[in-house]
């Protein structure tokens, strides 16, 4: 069973340009959350990006790590298209913003949600620390169903009430300590550099 990482990044951030190749204690956060991912029980971890991410697709070929360019706005035809490039028949859908997630946590889910065969699973608890987890069967069906409008719009409404809408979906309840773990700002990527020191 060929289950993919699949790690959303784009270079071109409004409130913190260039977020994913920052620096967190001698590494990228790009490649922070690619090690995460590598834990994570998946046979493979790629980057899904877009053609207007020129530093990201530069720096997945420099260090030799799997990548995917899409579409830039419609984040669901992207994972699509990228799920089918690498033949996924599982998905693990994390953000390239989020360098500290737990291995150990989602190889649960993604353990869990293989042997009861779920159409959609995520994880409630710390922003940052979220991830979702579906077979490429229900990707596959969700692509051909919603339309082009919707597609689009994908960004802007909760992914989970989509899949609740076609499949229903399964939560993890998990722990929410009330920190933010992903980046957005200067400030956000300040308080990730302290924890991750620590």
């Amino acid at each position: 069973m060929n289950v993919v990482g699949i790690i959303t990044a784009r270079d071109n951030s409004s409130r913190l340009p260039g977020k994913m190749l920052a620096d967190i204690h001698g590494k990228t956060m790009l490649q922070r959350v690619i090690d995460a991912v590598s834990k994570c029980g998946v046979h493979r971890v790629v980057v899904a990006t877009s053609d207007e991410s020129p530093r990201i697709i530069k720096y997945c070929k420099d260090n030799h790590i799997d990548y995917h360019v899409g579409s830039d706005s419609n984040i669901l035809k992207r994972i699509y298209r990228c799920a089918k490039a690498y033949e996924a028949e599982w998905i693990v859908r994390v953000w390239g913003d989020c360098p500290l997630l737990e291995p150990d946590s989602i190889n649960t889910m993604l353990h869990r949600a293989i042997i009861k065969n779920q159409g959609y699973t995520y994880n409630s608890g710390s922003k940052g620390k979220t991830v979702s987890i579906f077979p490429f069967r229900a990707l596959d069906i969700l692509n051909n169903c919603l339309n082009k409008h919707e597609r689009y719009r994908y960004n802007e409404i909760d992914e989970h009430s989509v899949w609740r809408t076609y499949f229903g979906n399964t939560k993890v309840e998990q722990p929410d300590d009330g920190i933010d773990y992903s980046v957005d700002t200067q400030e956000d990527l300040d308080r990730i550099r302290e924890l991750w020191a620590k």
